[in-house]
C-alpha cells in the first residue's frame, strides 16, 4: 500500500493495476482484460496492549528461570570462560601417543630401569615379585634336579653290599637297599629350638671291620675267624670312628630322638638313593661346618652319601615342579613388565 492507493494485479493478465483505497473490499475492472479483480480489505489496526513477558512464557509453556536457576546458568558461562582463558595460556600438548617428559610419576624414565624397579625387593609389591621369582627358580631347580636323579636311579632298587658299593660304586642305579654293613659309632645329628633335624653317620663294610679287629688283635685278616669270641668283643668295644678313612655317610633325614638311631643301628638294611658329586655343596652352611669340624680328616669330595628314604620321582612329577616354576616366573615377568610400561608411560 502507498499512500492512499493499493497495488494490486490481475488474476487474469497479470497486470500491475493502481486502485484508490476507497475500493478496499471492493471488486474493480482490469482495464486490459475487463477482469473483475477482488481489492483486499486494508487490515484493522490493534488496539490492543502487548502481553506482559510472564503471560507470553505461559501461554507459549516455556517458564521462566528462578533466581537459582539464572545464578547457575550465569556461574557455568562464567567457568567456561575460565577453562576457555586457561587452555590458551597453557602450553602446547605434546604429539598424541608421547607423554611429555616430566609428567607423571615414571614420565623419561627408560624401561629398563622400571622393569628392574619392579623387581626389587622395595614395598610389598616388590618383595612379593622377588618372592615369586625365587620360588618359581626353585620350583625349576628341584624339577631338574629330580631328572638328573631319573638318569642315574631307577624306581625299582637294586640290592648291593657295602664292601661292593665301596669298590665298584653303584652302577647304572643309585636306588640300592644297602647290606653288610657297620654303622660307626659316633654319629652326629643337627638341632634347632629343641628339635632334631636330622643326623649323619659313617659307615663301612663287615668286611672292613674284620680286618680292623684282626689287625687290632696281632692277627692277619685271613685269621679272623680263629679270633675267639670275647676277644673280638673287647675290641670292637674300642672301635672309634677315627680309626677309619671315612669312605661313606648315611643321612637321616627323619630321626628325631635317640630311640630312631637305635632302631636304626638294629637295622640290616638301609633303603635310599647315592649321592657322590659335591653333595655337600647341597647342605647349608651349618650342616658343612658340623660335617667338617666332626671329621676333620675327612675329604669330602671322595665321600659318598646314602640318603636314607630318598626315592628317585616320577618323571610327572618333576616336569610338574619345571612348568609351575617356569609359569610362577613368567607371570612375575609379565606383571613387573607391565607395571614398568605403565610407570614409563608416565
Amino acid at each position: 500500500m502507498n499512500g492512499d492507493q493499493i497495488a494490486l494485479a490481475c488474476p487474469a493478465c497479470a497486470a500491475r493495476l493502481r486502485v484508490p483505497a476507497a475500493a478496499a473490499g471492493k471488486r474493480v475492472r482490469c482495464p486490459k482484460c475487463q477482469t473483475a479483480v477482488p481489492v483486499a480489505a486494508a487490515p484493522a489496526a490493534s488496539t490492543a496492549e502487548p502481553l506482559d513477558d510472564a503471560l507470553v512464557a505461559l501461554a507459549s509453556g516455556t517458564a521462566l528461570e528462578s533466581a537459582d536457576e539464572l545464578r547457575s546458568r550465569l556461574e557455568a558461562q562464567q567457568a567456561r570462560a575460565a577453562a576457555a582463558a586457561k587452555a590458551a595460556a597453557a602450553p602446547a600438548a605434546a604429539p598424541a601417543g608421547r607423554a611429555p617428559r616430566g609428567s607423571g610419576r615414571g614420565a623419561g624414565t627408560p624401561w629398563l630401569v622400571c622393569f628392574f624397579g619392579a623387581l626389587w625387593p622395595r614395598g610389598f609389591a616388590g618383595r612379593l615379585s622377588f618372592g615369586g621369582l625365587l620360588l618359581g627358580g626353585a620350583f625349576i631347580v628341584y624339577g631338574v634336579h629330580e631328572h638328573s636323579i631319573r638318569g642315574q636311579a631307577k624306581h625299582e632298587p637294586q640290592r648291593i653290599d657295602c664292601e661292593t658299593l665301596l669298590k665298584q660304586g653303584p652302577g647304572d642305579n643309585a636306588h640300592i637297599i644297602l647290606t653288610d654293613h657297620v654303622l660307626l659309632p659316633r654319629y652326629i645329628y643337627q638341632e634347632s629350638l629343641g628339635r632334631w633335624e636330622g643326623a649323619w653317620v659313617p659307615v663301612i663294610s663287615r668286611q672292613t671291620l674284620r680286618d680292623w679287629t684282626a689287625i687290632k688283635l696281632g692277627k692277619q685278616p685271613a685269621e679272623f675267624d680263629t679270633i675267639p669270641l670275647h676277644e673280638r668283643e673287647r675290641v670292637l668295644g674300642k672301635l672309634d670312628t677315627r680309626d677309619f678313612v671315612i669312605q661313606m655317610i648315611v643321612s637321616f633325614p627323619n630321626a628325631d630322638r635317640e630311640a630312631y638311631m637305635d632302631q636304626i643301628y638294629d637295622s640290616d638294611e638301609l633303603h635310599g638313593t647315592v649321592f657322590v658329586d659335591d653333595w655337600l655343596m647341597g647342605l647349608d652352611g651349618k650342616q658343612q661346618r658340623l660335617l667338617r669340624s666332626t671329621y676333620p680328616r675327612t675329604d669330602f669330595s671322595k665321600v659318598w652319601l646314602l640318603v636314607e628314604g630318598r626315592t628317585p620321582q616320577s618323571a610327572g612329577h618333576a616336569n610338574l615342579s619345571i612348568l609351575g616354576g617356569a609359569a610362577l616366573v613368567l607371570g612375575v615377568l609379565g606383571v613387573a613388565g607391565w607395571r614398568a610400561m605403565q610407570q614409563a608411560a608416565g
